[in-house]
């Protein structure tokens, strides 16, 4: 039994590498594409293609000449010591990413280090499918096979051959022009259908998450499999798009799906490395591993954090000229964060697989050369990066998080005291042990040493100057746009492209400096922000009077409708932030951010109203649908409420939970326009109409209908 488990075991070993690159590499590099802040990537978009295109030819080109004169023993030929240099230049820093988020780093350097391990693993796999053509046996002079006869050497001495590389200079360049270009304009085809077919689904998770899923596979196929260009850049642009229009997806979903591709996600590279590793041990440390390749392992480890190190420093002057620019602490981080990991282990088991491959040691030595520095760059760089953070003071605490943490955990302890409170008035709770319970329930127990909060010690005073005070505001401000975005998105009374605009828009703000007071930059970039969606653009549109029908009078429409779904978004965004802000920040600067939301609704009515006085129908139809949306969202709360009592069964709750969403589902289809109800049947349901005399209702109804024509949505303040 045990030989027979021994033989399964060994099988293993000879799992075609190719498969595990062309089912787990897809679902890997999606993930990453699809979970990235598009708003922070955008920032540090340039660095990560710098780094990820000349940056890794320069690393492979001097991880090169450490291996061809380092590893003696081995006498490789230069392109093989530039396939090697090409597979260890492929940066995995899963591990790094984590680490940063959980210690609170800036979002932006995790963002750049990932964003640069997308691109690179894309430029690796292309070079290295050219490099590997440079070590096969049919490429090689004179030919590897003519050397032995009948196992008797012939015409020449194996030793002494040379192998290249059978396409020209151009040939090359075109074919990397041609695989660069080619996967990602594929990637953005496929995620363009896949947003199509997101927009016309409504919660439905298993149909959602699949259409994810499938996109991430049928890019990486036809790329690699059918066109032969790069399925991993395709790959990448097609989760990069899909993370643009994330809001296709709906609300109720998006949480699941996130949950879902981190579980994907950690089962690929468990099972990568668990692969790796079986390969490894029954492979590449077969009784082939020397005292001389463990010097050698040395070498290399040291040498491709030096050269990382070299690369940064060499295109430095280049990055400078950016508009993020990498403090010392963080270039650190950059250059000790580049962790290796699941792609380049796949591609030196590809090598390994490949018995065309000469000479012989490539094979093996590849793989433990490979899985050895990722076993090192995760063993040392990996658990010493949370060291390189603290000493640069990466993850510092700003004071005004600081600030906030001491009064929402005294918030928290208040709450925690008041409900003791109320449980020793209840009569069943009376022979409770208190003493007990507040050991159990005690917050202050888990504190460091010396602490009054997470953050803060006992004796540490924070001195609060007037910039801080506008940092909180500033602070408190866009987190309360934000929330209200999200809130409005999760509750179906905001469109997919509305919300991305709307945080397009906080985004900004929070890269602009706000001067004395937030009514500056406000003021400043809201006209930006809305205006643009209803100027009418006259190359197609002459006379926006006289279309009536057709495409341009579907392009007026669909403007429109944006443009004042978004005012009517912006508008609530500063409802909220006026019922928060006094619970959140000192008197005088909540009320100067009361009077920041006042001014803002003013100016988000003094646009829409100079450029649109005509267009009832399109405000008609957005009221209409926010209020049937609401009302259908209280419906769904409360029969949510009735299953959580016990007022129904499962199967009549999700009977009536069907029918309300299939109304749901119905408003995303709903017209264009509609024609708002007449002034008397708006009035036929009050009472005070209903028992007036005819007479004056006629008086009443002629009034009203005379002033009607110049109402428009923004005068008709349904939400002030």
């Amino acid at each position: 039994l045990s030989d027979t488990s021994f033989s399964r075991y060994v099988q293993l070993g000879d799992m075609n590498p190719h498969l595990i690159f062309h089912i787990f590499l897809p679902v890997l590099i999606f993930e990453s594409a699809f979970a990235m802040d598009i708003h922070v990537f955008k920032k540090v978009v340039w660095q990560c293609m710098l780094l990820a295109g000349p940056g890794l030819l320069l690393a492979a080109f001097l991880t090169a000449i450490v291996a061809k004169y380092a590893f003696t023993q081995y006498e490789w030929t230069w392109p093989a010591c530039l396939l090697l240099g090409t597979i260890l230049s492929a940066t995995d820093p899963v591990a790094v990413v984590a680490l940063l988020k959980e210690l609170g780093a800036s979002p932006v350097i995790s963002t750049m280090i990932e964003g640069e391990s997308l691109f690179n693993d894309g430029t690796a796999i292309v070079i290295f499918a050219v490099l590997k053509e440079a070590v096969l046996i049919k490429n090689c002079d004179p030919n590897w096979e003519s050397c032995y006869y009948n196992g008797v050497t012939s015409k020449c001495n194996c030793l002494d051959y040379t192998c290249s590389i059978p396409q020209t200079a151009g040939e090359i360049l075109l074919h990397f022009v041609r695989v660069s270009f080619g996967g990602p304009l594929l990637g953005l085809l496929v995620g363009n259908i896949a947003v199509m077919c997101l927009q016309r689904v409504f919660n439905d998770a298993l149909i959602e998450i699949t259409i994810t899923l499938v996109s991430a596979y049928i890019t990486f196929f036809v790329c690699e499999g059918i066109l032969g260009v790069s399925g991993v850049l395709g790959v990448v642009s097609c989760g990069l798009l899909i993370s643009y229009y994330r809001h296709s997806i709906s609300p109720e979903v998006e949480h699941t799906m996130h949950h879902f591709w981190e579980i994907v996600v950690y089962l690929t590279n468990t099972m990568i490395f668990m692969l790796a590793g079986m390969i490894v041990s029954l492979k590449a440390l077969n009784g082939d591993v020397g005292p001389m390749d463990l010097v050698y392992l040395i070498i290399i480890y040291v040498s491709v954090n030096v050269i990382r190190v070299i690369v940064l420093a060499f295109y430095y002057p280049v990055m400078k000229a950016f508009s993020y620019q990498l403090s010392t602490g963080e270039y650190a981080l950059v250059a000790w964060g580049g962790l290796r990991g699941a792609v380049g282990l796949a591609l030196a088991l590809i090598i390994q697989a490949d018995v065309n491959v000469v000479p012989a040691s490539v094979r093996t030595k590849f793989v433990f050369h490979v899985a050895g520095i990722v076993i090192l760059t995760l063993v040392v760089n990996g658990t010493t990066t949370r060291n390189l953070v603290e000493y640069f003071g990466l993850s510092k605490i700003p004071d005004r998080n600081k600030r906030m943490m001491t009064e929402r955990f005294k918030e928290l302890l208040a709450e925690q005291h008041q409900s003791v409170l109320d449980l020793r008035a209840q009569a069943l709770y009376y022979d409770t042990n208190w003493s007990e319970l507040e050991k159990l329930i005690s917050l202050e127990s888990l504190l460091p040493p010396k602490h009054r909060d997470p953050y803060c010690k006992k004796e540490e005073r924070i001195k609060v100057t007037q910039e801080m005070l506008r940092d909180d505001s500033k602070h408190v401000y866009l987190n309360t746009v934000e929330a209200s975005v999200h809130q409005q998105y999760g509750g179906g009374t905001l469109e997919a492209g509305s919300a991305r605009d709307l945080l397009f828009m906080v985004n900004q703000m929070r890269n602009s400096n706000f001067g004395d007071d937030v009514e500056n930059t406000e003021c400043r970039l809201l006209p930006a922000a809305l205006g643009p969606f209803f100027e009418l653009n006259s190359s197609i549109v002459a006379d926006p009077a006289a279309v009536t029908s057709g495409p341009r009078m579907y392009y007026l429409l669909s403007r429109w409708r944006h443009a004042f779904d978004v005012t009517i978004g912006f508008k609530k965004c500063h409802d909220l932030v006026a019922s928060r802000v006094f619970s959140l920040l000192p008197q005088s600067d909540a009320g100067r951010i009361v009077t920041t939301c006042k001014q803002a609704k003013s100016a988000a009515n003094l646009i829409a109203e100079n450029a649109i006085v005509d267009r009832q129908d399109i405000s008609c139809m957005i009221k209409t649908k926010h209020a049937a949306r609401l009302v259908l969202n209280k419906m769904r709360t409360s029969l949510n409420d009735f299953a959580h009592e016990g007022r129904v069964d499962a199967a009549d709750r999700f009977l009536l939970l069907e029918m309300i969403e299939r109304q749901m589902k119905k408003l995303r289809n709903f017209p264009s326009t509609l024609q708002p109800c007449t002034a008397e049947a708006a009035l036929m349901d009050t009472p005070w109409y209903a028992r007036s005399e005819d007479e004056a209702k006629d008086e009443l109804l002629d009034i009203l209908n005379s002033n009607s024509g110049g109402a428009t949505v923004i005068e008709v303040e349904a939400y002030q």
